[in-house]
């Protein structure tokens, strides 16, 4: 660890950097895979490309939040589309129940449960 630290070794925000690498193992360390892009407006966990290269921002949700929240993280999304990122796919991955969240075509909202540890 670095000195003075940048993550804190007891701090909440370790188990999901833990669960960023899990889910970039999941999906088979792609070639392009940037956790947390330093953007502007919108923060996804992670913005990577497919196998067939199609570009993907990555929202990893562990703990819930109520669905006006995840709609606003899909707003944001949307509205920064071509100047922030040129995907128009999000991929949730979460293992919490948001009710209804939308996206106007073409954009798609695709949910996977979360990825176990690989570990274990």
């Amino acid at each position: 660890m670095p000195n003075p630290t940048l993550i804190h070794p007891k701090g909440i925000k370790i188990d999901h950097y833990l669960k960023i690498v899990d889910f970039f193992i999941h999906v088979g360390c792609p070639p392009f895979f940037e956790p947390e892009p330093n953007w502007k407006n919108y923060k996804p966990d992670a913005y990577m490309n497919d196998k067939k290269g199609n570009p993907i921002c990555v929202e990893i949700q562990i703990t819930p939040i109520s669905s006006k929240k995840m709609q606003k993280k899909v707003d944001e999304f949307v509205s920064t589309y071509g100047k922030e990122h040129d995907a128009q796919i999000m991929l949730l991955v979460t293992n919490n129940s948001y009710g209804t969240i939308e996206a106007p075509p073409p954009f798609k909202i695709v949910r996977i449960p979360m990825p176990k540890e690989p570990y274990v």
